[in-house]
């Protein structure tokens, strides 16, 4: 059912395509343009000269235009060009489209597509299987209809739309700067570089292996038998465990990995290691968990805080030394149990140690909560997009 004052407009007559053919010279740097799936907007791509495009056509980047990857169109690869984009090209596959004789806002058109019914549509016009098969038709485009408000709502729409996006844009900006300092911050600190004050004790350089247990044995049973598991897709790549699952002990004391409150995990395994997975556990059942395979489980002795070492192994060196040391062939490719028991660490009395990790723990939370701010805004701004994309709340609109 079309809400009261709006039309059912196909494509081809809201927009028209836009084609301006640029020769590019063998020996000039040139720039193209990509999209991201998912709405993740426009990447742009590494300058190369000419004569690396060979015979591919390109077309110039005109700003203001609705642009599409018909490759992934599907899975929503789609965007709007703006003045950042002056001076770019792009090829066949990412046709432009303006408004056609001002009959439609394209930021409006771009919402659309950005909603599951557009979502769905853009599908429709992608026939082919999966992948790089499911192309868009640009024919097909043409007859999707789309739902569509007076020109002054959509403008509206697109507007109130476009807060909401700069309000996640800002906490994205800030979550950035926050993970720079806290890296900067901890590379500093795990190291002995900045002290905190009231500390001046001597650090000591030890193995990891000579202060702490690497893949410790299980744990005895627990009298009701009820223990924590914790798969792979459980951990994030910000170092957290995201959920707990009880199992019976019988069922996952073999097989898998064995660890306990306070024990720090690592992803063994790539890309999970590169990309950053590892966790502390806590409030684990009866205190016993059991997980993958592929973590590694670094249990702290008496002289190391264990808290300090979740943030040694989630440190910039820690990983990159790690990655250089992976062992096995492509896809298959780990991180050494002897790599982990030969890695030198600074380490700092042990009061000084949980001052550190206090002061990390704090930018953490901080962090955390950009992150948790970050996701209400997304989930409000696709519950007002269904909304208002669909005209079941309407917004007023001044002439």
């Amino acid at each position: 059912m079309v809400p009261d004052g709006w039309s059912l407009i196909k494509v081809e007559d809201l927009l028209e395509q836009i084609r301006i053919p640029v020769q590019v010279e063998p020996n000039e740097y040139c720039q193209e343009i990509g999209i991201r799936s998912h709405g993740r907007g426009i990447f742009h791509k590494e300058p190369v000269l000419g004569q690396t495009l060979g015979d591919k056509r390109v077309f110039k980047v005109v700003p203001g235009c609705l642009i599409l990857n018909i490759v992934f169109a599907w899975e929503q690869a789609v965007a709007t060009t703006s003045t950042k984009e002056e001076g770019f090209i792009a090829s066949h596959r990412f046709p432009q489209y303006k408004a056609k004789n001002s009959a439609c806002c394209v930021d409006f058109l771009h919402r659309f597509f950005l909603s599951p019914r557009g979502k769905y549509l853009l599908g429709i016009a992608s026939p082919g299987g999966a992948g790089r098969n499911k192309t868009l038709g640009q024919k097909e485009f043409g007859r999707v209809v789309v739902p569509t408000p007076p020109l002054p709502e959509q403008k509206k729409i697109a507007r109130i739309l476009s807060i909401w996006d700069k309000a996640i844009e800002t906490v994205d900006k800030l979550i950035e700067n926050s993970q720079q300092q806290k890296k900067a911050l901890m590379q500093q600190l795990l190291t002995g570089k900045k002290r905190l004050p009231g500390f001046s004790g001597e650090w000591k350089k030890v193995r990891l292996g000579k202060v702490a247990q690497i893949n410790p044995k299980k744990s005895a049973k627990p009298k009701d038998g009820l223990v924590s598991f914790v798969p792979m897709e459980a951990v994030s790549e910000t170092a957290h465990i995201t959920s707990l699952t009880t199992r019976n002990y019988d069922e996952v004391s073999k097989g898998f990995s064995a660890f306990a409150d306070n024990d720090v995990l690592v992803a063994k395994i790539t890309p999970c290691f590169e990309n950053g997975k590892g966790a502390q556990a806590a409030n684990l059942v009866n205190g016993i968990g059991f997980g993958t395979t592929e973590f590694h489980v670094i249990r702290a002795k008496k002289d190391l805080y264990s808290r300090f070492i979740y943030y040694i192994t989630n440190s910039y060196e820690f990983r990159f030394r790690g990655e250089a040391n992976m062992q096995g062939s492509a896809g298959q490719r780990r991180v050494p149990t002897d790599f982990l028991k030969a890695y030198p660490i600074h380490l700092p009395p042990f009061e000084e140690q949980k001052s550190i990790c206090a002061r990390l723990d704090s930018l953490t939370s901080t962090i955390q909560v950009l992150y948790n701010n970050k996701a209400f805004f997304t989930r409000e701004k696709q519950s007002l997009m269904q909304q208002l994309l669909t005209g079941k709340r309407r917004v007023q609109v001044t002439e």
